[in-house]
């Protein structure tokens, strides 16, 4: 099993695998299929290929939807969760590239087998806005 760590934020994606290395993508669509084609490309199957991720606002969610709607096991993860795992590692995290290593490592260390289940939120995304501005 491989374990593909991404560090998502607004306009990027950095990715993390034991196979490929360190890439970095554009949060959109165009670079998520990209993406999906270098997985492809380079044997990281929807067989054999388990990503993660942290659930990081809103930004998350184009990238782990798409990829589990083309069958890749999919786990999003409390931030906490790897802030904590990263202290027990006794790393100070610097950058995304780091940040996407860790991710991946946390999955493979924990084994984040929850794959497939990415869940909705109970409201529109917009909903939440209209509360916070009111």
């Amino acid at each position: 099993m491989h374990y593909l760590g991404l560090d998502i934020s607004k306009h990027t994606i950095d990715t993390y695998s034991d196979i490929c290395g360190h890439c970095k993508i554009d949060n959109t669509i165009q670079g998520i299929q990209g993406l999906l084609g270098h997985l492809q490309a380079n044997g990281l199957g929807k067989e054999n290929t388990h990503i993660c991720c942290e659930a990081t606002n809103v930004y998350y969610l184009l990238v782990a939807t798409t990829l589990h709607q083309n069958g890749y096991a999919v786990s999003v993860v409390n931030p906490l969760a790897i802030k904590g795992y990263a202290k027990m590692q006794l790393k100070r995290i610097k950058t995304d590239k780091q940040d996407a290593k860790l991710i991946a490592d946390f999955a493979k260390k924990k084994n984040r087998n929850a794959g497939n289940q990415i869940t909705k939120p109970e409201k529109p995304y917009n909903h939440y806005i209209v509360e916070q501005s009111s």
